[in-house]
């Protein structure tokens, strides 16, 4: 019996960036529908980075994680990464990393190769590849996700994917967790989620701004209610913002995985806060959103 084909799938990012790329997951999928699928991907440093293997596993679009040290340096380091993909024995690599200098993808390509990776596909070896085309000058640019569908297809013009490509399958012990995070502010109706958190400064809008908007929110929607979501260490920041909140809410920072958190964000009204990996679980579960940075004006 012939032993199913090998993929690597390389991806450097954070919850962002692999809720962003999931068409090209199922993509890669349709393609290879019984291989065993591998990610090689930087493993969590940061209490706010999120493994990629949590939210593509339960989709069964990956079959494991291969830790890509961050960064890449020292002898050591690259022959323990060399040995690892060499034991593998890797039939393709997808290539999904958003990389503008064309040195470096010469960098990645010729170690694969070197490694045995003879078909490596999805190499943005063109400019028009590596960028986001303009789709009207000046006003409006092709979407991550579109550009990475066109490295995996040449031929492909930009646009959207399918809604369902963008899906979690969230399952329904999911849901249910997040029921139960709902149900502590009964009784509400409606709700929205907030959250605040992010690893890059310049997408902080402030807690002096977040207070006012929270203020005159819950004013004119009484009885709107509120979930705060994000890491552990975020949770004393939210207490604090929540204090201006005077209606139904409950704080489930560090209490929920993403896609337990994406489960809350289902079933909101909208999401409101910063440019982050979750506003992005909240477009996935196409739920309205508002995301702000510090240069924001509202």
């Amino acid at each position: 019996m012939r032993a199913p084909e090998k993929i690597l799938i390389f991806q450097i990012g954070s919850l962002g960036d692999t809720v962003i790329s999931m068409p090209c997951y199922r993509e890669i999928v349709r393609r290879h529908p019984d291989s065993e699928r591998y990610l090689l991907t930087n493993f969590p440093i940061g209490k706010k980075m999120v493994q990629a293997e949590a939210l593509l596993s339960p989709c069964g679009l990956i079959d494991g994680c291969v830790e890509y040290p961050m960064p890449l340096r020292g002898l050591y380091n690259i022959m323990d990464l060399y040995r690892r993909l060499r034991s593998l024995k890797v039939d393709i690599l997808y290539y999904l990393i958003p990389e503008k200098h064309l040195i470096n993808v010469i960098r990645h390509y010729a170690f694969f190769r070197a490694c045995g990776i003879k078909d490596i596909r999805g190499v943005p070896w063109a400019r028009d590849l590596r960028y986001s085309r303009e789709l009207v000058p000046g006003k409006l640019w092709e979407t991550e996700v579109s550009r990475l569908l066109r490295t995996l297809d040449h031929s492909r013009a930009p646009g959207a994917p399918e809604p369902s490509d963008r899906s979690l399958d969230l399952t329904e012990a999911e849901r249910n967790v997040a029921e139960g995070i709902v149900a502590e502010m009964n009784p509400v109706k409606r709700y929205i989620v907030f959250s605040v958190g992010g690893k890059i400064p310049v997408k902080d809008w402030g807690n002096e701004n977040w207070s006012v908007v929270l203020k005159m929110l819950s004013a004119s929607e009484p009885e709107l209610g509120i979930v705060f979501v994000g890491s552990q260490d975020e949770r004393e920041r939210n207490d604090l913002l929540a204090g201006c909140w005077s209606g139904p809410k409950v704080n489930a920072c560090g209490r929920l995985t993403p896609r337990e958190t994406a489960a809350v964000i289902e079933q909101a009204a909208a999401f409101l806060g910063h440019d982050t990996g979750t506003l992005h679980l909240a477009v996935a579960v196409d739920t309205r959103v508002l995301g702000l940075n510090r240069y924001s004006q509202v």
